[in-house]
């Protein structure tokens, strides 16, 4: 089996039509959550869609939107810091690794002696 090939699926008995097309929603789903950049529960994952599914969910519909929108805030910003943290290695290496050298020295106590050197 080549690297592309999917596995074989586990013997047993066939599955129906209906769990087919429920697993391959739940791989569908799995596959783009695990594309995400922040970590996420899987157990509550799927008891908020056993939940929701049962008509109970724990959470008013205006706090899933909110702690929707939170996430999706927590997103934009981790993809920037990607973001940030790739242009900085690129410029790092484009300077043949001269950063640090370039940086001013800091003091063996840290930053604390800087500022009370500097009279802050």
């Amino acid at each position: 089996m080549g690297c592309s090939e999917p596995a074989a699926p586990a013997s047993g008995p066939e599955r129906t039509e209906r769990e087919e097309a429920s697993y391959a929603l739940g791989a569908q789903i799995g596959s783009s959550l695990q594309r995400q950049p922040i970590e996420i529960d899987v157990d509550e994952v799927v008891h908020g869609i056993r939940d929701a599914l049962a008509g109970q969910s724990e959470m008013s519909n205006e706090d899933v939107v909110s702690v929707l929108q939170r996430y999706a805030f927590l997103r934009e910003e981790a993809v920037a810091n990607n973001r940030a943290g790739r242009e900085f290695r690129e410029r790092h290496r484009e300077r043949g690794g001269r950063y640090l050298a370039e940086r001013p020295a800091v003091p063996a106590d840290g930053f604390g002696k800087r500022c009370r050197a500097a009279g802050r």
